[in-house]
């Protein structure tokens, strides 16, 4: 914690975040949470999933929790440290998601009654989180300025 004004992470001279840096922050802690439970339970359970006929088995769950898990862990420290490349990572890894979302939904999966609902949710997500991820506030807050006015990807947080 910063000690002149109690808040983490150096943010002492950003006013506040952007809102829309707020929302992809949160995307991808929720990402990296569940992706983290993907994997823990694969691991946990996986002499009682290697029971079920699945396709890929536990190892299946356990290596794309894991993928998914250090890709939204890569996009969040890009996106806090205000990489030039963070808005980037952030954009791959939600598109990414979604894509394998899917693809493993359709390919590797029994059919579930809930697909409108999760097709719904989707369409509706992909498009809001895209719409977040390419607003300018976030480019703004990817790429800082140092004090002569020259770009500069130093990966603090302070501008």
């Amino acid at each position: 914690m910063n000690e002149d004004t109690n808040r983490p992470f150096g943010f002492s001279e950003s006013p506040s975040l952007p809102g829309a840096v707020k929302f992809l922050l949160a995307l991808l802690v929720i990402l990296a949470l569940w992706s983290a439970v993907r994997l823990g339970a694969a691991v946990v359970f996986w002499e009682v999933l290697d029971g079920y006929p699945t396709r890929g088995g536990p190892s299946y769950i356990a290596l794309s929790g894991a993928f998914w898990l250090v890709c939204a862990l890569e996009a969040l420290w890009g996106l806090a440290t205000r990489r030039r490349w963070g808005q980037r990572a952030v954009i791959g890894v939600c598109s990414g998601y979604f894509l394998w979302y899917w693809l493993d939904r359709l390919l590797l999966r029994l059919p579930y009654p809930n697909w409108p609902f999760a097709l719904i949710l989707s369409a509706v997500l992909l498009p809001v989180t895209l719409g977040v991820a390419f607003h300018p506030a976030v480019r703004r807050f990817c790429e800082k300025v140092r004090h002569d006015g020259s770009k500069k990807d130093t990966g603090t947080i302070r501008t």
